[in-house]
């Protein structure tokens, strides 16, 4: 749904309006923002404008054509590719180079 729009330092009124949004968007698409209150799942309030919602198929693609929605898509579980992201860091710290070492075996 786009930027923030409260500034830098909001209040807590101003994330519940935010949240509140939300709720009131969703709830036009889905019957009721109580109905809403249920999918939501988390709202981003501080730095960007929008919501994680469990959704089926037709409901995203309605709430897509809106013209306050940037975009819409789907999170997909992801994969871990590596246990070892330590083992290859090295770090400098004042000229002296720290290479740190998995204990696992």
């Amino acid at each position: 749904m786009g930027a923030q729009t409260h500034g830098l330092n909001p209040t807590l009124a101003d994330l519940d309006s935010v949240t509140n949004s939300h709720y009131e968007l969703l709830g036009s698409f889905v019957g009721s923002s109580e109905i809403a209150r249920e999918k939501i799942f988390y709202s981003y309030t501080r730095n960007i404008n929008g919501f994680a919602a469990v959704l089926d198929e037709k409901e995203a693609a309605d709430i897509a054509k809106h013209p306050k929605v940037v975009s819409v898509f789907l999170n997909k579980g992801r994969k871990l590719h590596t246990t070892r992201s330590w083992d290859f860091i090295i770090l400098e710290f004042n000229g002296i180079w720290l290479r740190f070492k998995s204990s696992r075996v």
